[in-house]
């Protein structure tokens, strides 16, 4: 792969990394959660689940929209 698909990849990588610790530190109630507050921390989870669905790349994987949607379902 090109250094350009290889460092969107590595962005997909890393924003469904985060939007996970930021769901786990939601429920838990800690690191990102004591820093942010909780409006705060789910404004980003919002915001950042929307800018991964974006990916032209995500759109197009059923396995990464299932994935970003149970993160998304680990909220309620």
């Amino acid at each position: 792969a090109n250094a350009a698909t290889v460092k969107r990849w590595k962005e997909i990588g890393e924003g469904i990394g985060l939007l996970f610790q930021m769901v786990d530190d939601l429920h838990d109630k800690n690191s990102l959660y004591q820093v942010w507050g909780e409006n705060e921390l789910n404004r980003r989870i919002d915001e950042d689940t929307k800018k991964l669905l974006a990916f032209s790349e995500v759109q197009k994987s059923k396995s990464l929209k299932e994935l970003i949607d149970f993160n998304q379902k680990r909220l309620t």
